[in-house]
């Protein structure tokens, strides 16, 4: 299921305008080219923390060109992300 399309759709855009991109199979899924900027990395797990909170879920995976952590919310490159798939 698509949730958000910038602005455009705006089917998962909470009040606060946190915003999710993907919800699949009770996971959330968002998508940044990088999260190296302090600024777009809060936007960023804002984002998910609320919808984890929202569709009470424990995990949720945002997906970057080349940053990998592995904590509650699983931050994942793109590579790994489809070699893991």
């Amino acid at each position: 299921m698509y949730m958000s399309d910038n602005g455009f759709l705006n089917l998962a855009i909470s009040p606060e305008r946190n915003r999710c991109d993907f919800y699949v199979e009770k996971k959330l899924y968002q998508v940044s080219y990088t999260i190296q900027d302090e600024k777009i990395r809060k936007r960023e797990i804002d984002g998910l923390d609320y919808f984890m909170e929202e569709f009470e879920l424990s995990k949720s995976v945002l997906v970057t060109y080349d940053t990998q952590e592995n904590k509650r919310i699983k931050v994942q490159s793109i590579e790994s992300f489809f070699l893991d798939s």
